[in-house]
């Protein structure tokens, strides 16, 4: 049977994952957005979309160091 929190840590990985998959595609929508009068520039939407993907990745690597730790036997 697996610890607990290994499990917990490999969970959070593949939930940030899947959040860094859907980045990319917000990515994708805002670069073809049409650009009016008045509309917010694609600079500021795309620096928007790039701290969602570090946050992303901040979770992935949030969850793979508690499943190495948790499996290296560091915890405790």
């Amino acid at each position: 049977m697996s610890d607990p929190l290994f499990v917990f840590g490999i969970g959070v990985a593949l939930a940030g994952c899947g959040s860094i998959g859907t980045t990319f595609n917000a990515c994708r929508e805002v670069l073809t957005i049409p650009r009016g009068p008045g509309a917010m520039s694609a600079t500021a939407l795309l620096a928007a979309v790039i701290f969602m993907l570090l946050v992303g990745c901040g979770i992935v690597a949030g969850g793979l160091w508690v499943a190495v730790a948790v499996a290296g036997g560091s915890h405790g």
